[in-house]
């Protein structure tokens, strides 16, 4: 029995080797696929800086004023502006030196004669063809007038002569300058100025007929270191003036001061006469005078 058994245990082996191993009874699962991974989430932006920088404190301020437009124009070639700076306003004198000067100019006193005294003063009339210039007064002329003025003591005769910028246009300018202290004798030179510069005259040349003070026998009575001191201040202003105006140093005449008056020891008519004719041809105290 115990063989048989062992018979069949073989037996049996042997069918089970002949049929392989058993089937499974269901496929095996399909294996589960690998997911993709995520990509990687894109970094924080960049935190905001702590504390953004303040704004300027100020801005810059606007510039206060702009700058000014130039003055004037340029003037004409031969006419350069007048030097800002001083006036006549601004020489300074006593009351009665300003009032001594132009009561010698205006009432033509003798120096033997008593300041207060007054004589009556010729009025001549011009030797030719000329327009006279009153005492305190400027006055252009053209062809065929010439200019004239007399009674010059203290007062100063000033004339601008040029070429006319067309054919009859004004071609002289004078002026009779009675100092008399402030601003009066700035307006006499400002409407003089103003009258030869609306002339527009090419090739001018400056004439001055003043006081000679170096002329003892001829001095008015009590004339003095202050009178002398005044009139050569407004000699020295009165000069860079026209030197100004015109372009070049004008022809400065000292003449005698001596009074036209009527009768007076020593009057001579022609002494106080200027003259510009009308080929501005000048003439101070009765002589031509050239530059």
């Amino acid at each position: 029995m115990a063989s048989t058994a062992a018979l069949d245990m073989d037996v049996l082996g042997a069918a089970a080797l002949d049929a392989g191993p058993p089937k499974s009874s269901s496929p095996p699962p399909k294996s589960t696929p690998t997911p993709k991974s995520a990509p990687p989430p894109k970094s924080a932006p960049p935190p905001p800086k702590a504390n953004p920088p303040p704004p300027k404190a100020n801005p810059p301020p606007p510039k206060a004023n702009p700058a000014p437009p130039k003055g004037n124009p340029a003037p004409p070639k031969g006419n350069p502006a007048p030097p800002k700076g001083k006036s006549f306003a601004d020489i300074k004198s006593s009351s009665g030196a300003w009032s001594k000067r132009g009561s010698l100019c205006s009432q033509g006193r003798n120096k033997k004669r008593d300041l207060s005294s007054v004589s009556a003063v010729l009025a001549p009339r011009p030797p030719g063809n000329e327009w006279t210039v009153q005492q305190g007064e400027s006055k252009p002329a053209q062809e065929p007038m010439g200019l004239w003025t007399y009674g010059l003591v203290t007062c100063f005769g000033v004339a601008v002569t040029g070429t006319p910028v067309r054919a009859g246009a004004v071609a002289r300018v004078m002026l009779h300058f009675q100092a008399s202290g402030g601003f009066t004798s700035d307006q006499q030179w400002n409407d003089f100025e103003t009258k030869v510069r609306s002339a527009q005259m090419t090739n001018m040349r400056g004439w001055m007929s003043v006081p000679d003070l170096n002329d003892g026998a001829n001095l008015p009575a009590n004339w003095n270191a202050e009178d002398a001191t005044l009139s050569n201040d407004l000699l020295a202003l009165m000069t860079q003036r026209m030197t100004t105006l015109v372009g070049r140093a004008p022809k400065v005449v000292a003449r005698p001061m001596r009074p036209a008056i009527v009768g007076s020891p020593g009057y001579s008519q022609i002494v106080g006469e200027m003259l510009v004719d009308s080929s501005n041809n000048v003439k101070i105290a009765g002589r031509a005078v050239t530059q």
